[in-house]
């Protein structure tokens, strides 16, 4: 527990340790493009140019859109907050339609666009179900007001709900379709390989072993990076030797030899350190579950103090189980290219509950949209 408390506090360090961000560009009210590293504090966005000495803050009511990597622009909008006032937000769209649903850029909260309404409206506990029947009207069957809409809690799947509901009564034509988003992450895709340095909880003796992965990489400009990764382990180990009777009452030395093989689907966060197209540290912590998909044991003896070989007494095959895991990486990506990048890193997992640790060495080829 101590290792994930280190983690937890590192990954907490100020942004502004060690600068971070993502290749990206402003696109201005004139019309003109500025192309440097967008970077994220405390929910503000910076743009750093080639040549600036110092990165600048990016104002919503200043500019037209901002974009990092590849992604589609990110526009500015005005937003009619909660308290009545007016602001202007970066926001994104999460579904469209007559009546259309937004976040902003940070997605902490939820604004509601009317049919023929430039304007976004704040959404919050108190004011959905206000905002719901002063604009979304022209249905018949479908009154904002009913005792079935006023009971449900405020949450992003009952806001989609409803103007889900909304949008197929007031239009028989329109369809629920995930809109071609603009994003503040940038994502990519990576394999990757491992050599496995031994089973940590085995007293015995484990030679280098082999592990092969993918995942799918998402990060912003704060530096935060999440991912989704699948990997399969092929594990082979054997125990310490013990002293113990064979089936005639005969002293012998006994160890066991197992193979197997693991699969696991793993969750994690991180966050990364360095600027766009130099070497960079990163850290992160995962969680998941590993399968065992195959095993087969070995009860190998011979006799006591003999230095000959041990034969094979019982073989069997083991049984299949799933296991929580806990994964912990740190280590450095080097880019290669604009669109490529190296990563090179520490990694340990931690089978729970089953006193069982790896720990190794990860090598992986990052593609970056």
């Amino acid at each position: 527990m101590l290792r994930l408390y280190a983690l937890i506090f590192i990954l907490q360090l100020p942004l502004t340790t060690i600068a971070q961000g993502l290749p990206g560009y402003v696109l201005k009210l004139s019309g003109d493009t500025v192309r440097g590293t967008i970077t994220e504090r405390r929910g503000r966005v910076y743009l750093r140019t080639a040549n600036a000495t110092a990165p600048q803050l990016v104002r919503p009511s200043q500019v037209k859109a901002y974009a990092v990597g590849a992604n589609a622009p990110i526009n500015s909008s005005v937003v009619r907050l909660a308290s009545g006032a007016d602001s202007v937000w970066f926001v994104l769209p999460q579904l469209i339609g007559p009546a259309s649903l937004y976040t902003d850029a940070s997605q902490s909260g939820m604004l509601l666009r009317p049919a023929a309404n430039d304007t976004l409206y704040e959404l919050s506990p108190g004011n959905w179900h206000v905002l719901f029947n002063r604009y979304l009207t022209g249905c018949a069957t479908l009154k904002q007001t009913d005792a079935r809409v006023l009971e449900l809690p405020y949450s992003l799947f009952n806001v989609q709900r409803a103007l889900t509901e909304y949008n197929t009564c007031v239009d028989k034509a329109w369809r629920l379709r995930q809109p071609s988003v603009s994003s503040a992450w940038q994502e990519g895709f990576a394999v990757r390989a491992t050599g496995l340095f031994g089973l940590l909880g085995n007293k015995g003796q484990t030679n280098l072993l082999p592990q092969v992965g993918f995942e799918w990489t998402g990060r912003r400009a704060s530096g935060l990076y999440a991912s989704l990764q699948l990997d399969y382990s092929h594990l082979k180990a054997y125990s310490g030797v013990t002293k113990t009777t064979n089936n005639s009452n005969a002293p012998v030395e006994q160890r066991e030899y197992s193979r197997a093989g693991m699969a696991a689907a793993t969750t994690a966060l991180g966050k990364r350190w360095g600027q766009p197209q130099r070497v960079g540290l990163h850290a992160g912590a995962g969680m998941g579950l590993s399968f065992m998909v195959h095993q087969f044991n070995e009860v190998q003896q011979r006799p006591a103090g003999s230095t000959g070989p041990f034969r094979v007494a019982e073989s069997y095959h083991g049984g299949r189980g799933v296991a929580a895991h806990l994964d912990l990486t740190a280590g450095v990506h080097v880019p290669l290219g604009a669109r490529r990048e190296l990563r090179l890193q520490g990694w340990y997992r931690n089978l729970l509950l089953t006193g069982l640790g790896f720990a190794g060495v990860q090598v992986g080829y990052h593609w970056l949209r």
